[in-house]
This record gives structure tokens, sequence and C-alpha cells, in this order.
């Protein structure tokens, strides 16, 4: 198929028909003149008429087709052969600084127009190769599989790549150290640590960083220090790879505290409870009730010895009072657990002289629990905690909800360190040299230098046709002219 650079151009076609028009209007017919003495010669002037009209109509033609040559010339024809099948490989690993080796392995591809196939099954059709670049330059990467049709793949060759395309086109680049980073939650620290590889850390908040760690391969950080509801990016420089350097972190706020009690007795106990956990919300608990509706709050228990499993699997922080001892004992020597830190964090200056909640009986609880309160008959109130949620367990009745106890227990249920964390998939070790050693014979390597290099893989000139229209005109000028001359 055909097609024009500068179809403008082919309306002076019609100039054309200026050695045609000149032609007929110069057509006159013949006066015969009859010389007796000269009849000899008609038999001679009729063979020189039919010469001369055939002069006349090969130098018309070859005018005309002249003409027609120029015009094709600067219309600059363009014929366009069958597209080429390009499989890219937007692969995250390199695709970020596609830039710097795309538009290289794009000149080693043949004139024309291509059918693009990417991962995932993306079909772009008929792109010139000029374009292919600007085309790609905001695609996104993916990790589906690569689709399965014949033709050249463009990969930067981190992933290992079988053997079933025609050619391959790879930058010629070393081969890229990649380090897996993983976190654990621990209390109120989210640490991070890379494999045995040292480097830089540092964490952004909306693209300002705010701390810098250096030369470690493990870091903490502590979720007080992070902004509710703002995100947080933890980067890393331990290896060449920074596609999966990366993690995000979002510390949930808005928690909501909630109080339940059990009896419609307990409620005035409630109510004043309430005050001291600043509480949102008051209601007596039914099985049925549908308590939560954020995805982090606090529930406190008034007059239970248990935590139903409805609130046990939605809530993060949960207290738990009994209205009355269950099954109590006679409690004798009362005393906290020092060493924890609790007391540390939330109770300024705790000592003995601090006057402890001094219960007369209470139920026991289990000896796995972290204890804060305890006795010689064992523990009277301790914390559960696991890495989604915390549980306050009391064995006896509060009598006194203002004591400083009780304060620096609200303090800690005001703490929220429940958040969001995302990351992307470990894109794995570098199969480079592998890919370089197996593909050999099909393979040709492009520069990562932002210039073009010699095609070593496709062969072929890429025809000028407007200079062979032009070399036609000046072949049809010089026809015209022998026939003129000659003739």
């Amino acid at each position: 198929m055909i097609g024009f650079e500068h179809s403008q151009w082919l309306w002076a076609s019609l100039a054309a028909l200026i050695p045609i028009i000149i032609h007929m209007i110069g057509r006159r017919p013949a006066k015969p003149i009859v010389i007796p003495s000269l009849m000899w010669l008609n038999t001679f002037q009729a063979k020189q008429r039919k010469r001369h009209k055939l002069r006349d109509l090969v130098v018309l033609l070859m005018r005309v087709f002249t003409i027609l040559a120029i015009v094709m010339a600067l219309a600059k024809p363009r014929f366009s052969s069958p597209s080429t099948t390009i499989i890219v490989d937007n692969h995250p690993a390199g695709w970020e600084s596609k830039q710097q080796w795309l538009s290289n392995l794009i000149d080693l591809l043949p004139e024309g127009t291509m059918d693009l196939h990417l991962r995932g099954g993306t079909e772009l059709n008929g792109i010139q190769k000029d374009a292919v670049a600007d085309v790609l330059a905001q695609w996104p990467s993916s990790l589906e599989p690569l689709p399965q049709v014949p033709g050249t793949l463009l990969s930067f060759g981190f992933s290992q790549l079988d053997s079933t395309f025609e050619r391959y086109l790879l930058p010629e680049r070393r081969e890229i150290l990649n380090t897996q980073v993983s976190y654990e939650y621990n209390k109120d620290a989210l640490l991070f640590r890379t494999e045995g590889a040292a480097g830089t850390w540092r964490m952004f908040a909306e693209r300002q960083l705010v701390l810098e760690w250096d030369s470690i391969s493990e870091i903490s950080v502590q979720l007080e220090l992070l902004k509710k509801d703002q995100e947080y990016t933890v980067v890393h420089n331990a290896d060449s790879l920074n596609e999966d350097n990366s993690i995000s972190i979002v510390r949930r706020g808005g928690v909501k505290r909630f109080l339940f009690y059990r009896t419609e007795d307990q409620r005035p106990q409630a109510i004043r409870l309430s005050k001291v956990f600043n509480v949102d919300t008051i209601s007596l608990y039914t099985e049925s009730v549908n308590v939560i509706t954020e995805p982090s709050i606090v529930a406190i228990l008034y007059g239970f010895d248990f935590v139903p499993t409805s609130l046990f699997s939605q809530a993060q922080t949960v207290l738990v009072f009994p209205g009355m001892a269950v099954d109590s004992e006679r409690i004798t020597q009362p005393r906290p657990n020092l060493n924890h830190p609790f007391y540390a964090t939330y109770f300024i200056g705790a000592s003995n002289r601090n006057n402890w909640p001094q219960p007369e009986s209470a139920k026991i609880l289990e000896e796995s629990l972290e204890p804060l309160l305890v006795s010689d008959q064992g523990v009277l109130a301790g914390l559960q905690i696991s890495n989604s949620q915390r549980v306050y367990w009391q064995g006896f009745e509060i009598k006194n909800e203002f004591h400083p106890y009780y304060t620096a227990l609200k303090q800690w249920s005001y703490r929220n360190n429940s958040f969001d964390l995302e990351q992307g998939p470990f894109l794995g070790e570098d199969a480079y040299t592998e890919n370089i050693t197996r593909l050999e014979e099909k393979l040709a390597l492009g520069s990562m230098e932002n210039k073009s290099i010699e095609n070593r893989v496709f062969s072929g000139l890429q025809r000028d046709y407007s200079k062979i229209a032009l070399l036609f005109a000046l072949l049809f000028a010089l026809i015209a002219v022998i026939f003129v001359k000659i003739f």
C-alpha cells in the first residue's frame, strides 16, 4: 500500500495537463498546396508526417511523465510493508529506567509499522517506529506473563526468558544485585532489614526526607513518630534495583471508643467509667449488637470476665473490667509489677507510695498474661498482646475509676499502633547472564548510552523513493530532448 508524506503536492499533478493542452492547441489542419511539377514528392511527405506525429506523441508523454515524477518526488511516497511483530517486556525490573536502554533497542528495528505485544496480552497495532518510544514512555510495568507470539522481543533481560521468540534485543549491561527487604512488627515499632546487605535507608513523608540511616542492614521505625493518616515511604539502596526497594506505611487514625455493659443495673457505674476513658458511645451489650463500624477501635467492657467473639475479632484494643468478681479469692499483699514497661511509659514517678488499687477479692487470671498487678495468689491484672490486638484483663471490681493507675491505663488505651503497610513483590535475582548465554544465537545487544548504534540484527537499505522519482523525472526529460533533436 502506498502513502505520501506530503500529500498536498498531489494537486500539482494537474500541471501534467499543460503539455497536453499546448499540444492540442498546436494541432492545426494543414492546407494542401498543389504544385504540378512536385507531385512526385507526395509519397515522401506522407512518410515524414507519420514520423513527426510519432515524435510529438513520445515527447508529449515524456513531458507529462516528467511533471508527474517531479510531483511524486515532492509528495515523498512511502510504500508500507507488513507490520513487524514486536514483544515488549515491560517487567518492573529496569522499566523505570527504560529511557536509558529502550530507545537504543528500538533503533535496531527495521523501518515501518510495528504491532506491539506487552505483558498481560495488551496489543498496540500499527505503531510507526518513530512513535514506539513515545507510546511506551508512560506505559506501566507488569508481572503478567509475556505473550507467546512469534516476533522480536525487546527486554531488559532481568527475568528468565524462554527461547520461543524469533529474535532477542537486550541492552549490554552488568548483572544487577537485588536484595530482599523483610519486615516485622515488634510491639511499637516496625523493623526493616536486608539479608546481610548494608546500605543507606531513607524515610520520606510526601517526598520530604524526614529520617536517614547510613551503612546498616536493619532499621527500626517507631510508629508513635508517624503522624496519623499520612503516608510515609521507606527506601533503601543496598542493591542496584530500585523497583522493589520501597515500602509505604500509613499509621491509621481516627480511633473510636465504645463502652459496653452487660446488665441494666450496671449503667450508672458504666457512665462514670466512660468519663475516665472519654468514650464515644455507651450501650447495653447483646449478642446481636453490631458494634464495629470502623477498622480500628477501643472496646471497654464493664461487667465482663470474657471477650465476646464479635468484639475479639474486630477491636484493636480491648479493656475488660468485671462488675463483681466471679469465683473470687481473698487477696493478700496486692502490688505492682514495676519491671513492666507499662509503668515507666505511662505512670510518671511509679513507686509504692502511689497507693495502688487494693482489691479485697479478685478472680485470679491466667499466668500467661504480662502481669501488671500481682498478689501472693497470682495475677490480678495483666496484658495480652499480639501483632494485631491488645487486651487488658482485670480480675477485680473498680472502686475508684479516677485512681492514677486507671489514668495510666487510659493513656495506654489511647495508643494506636495499627498501620497499613504496602510492599511490592520481591522481583528475584537477575537472570541476565543466563539469558545472554542461552539465547546467544538469536541475540543482539544494544547500548545503554543515549545514542543509536549499528543495526546488527536486521539488514536492508531503507529506500528514499523521492530521489528515485527525481531520477525518473530526469530520465523522461532526457528522452524528450533526444526525440526532439534526433527525430
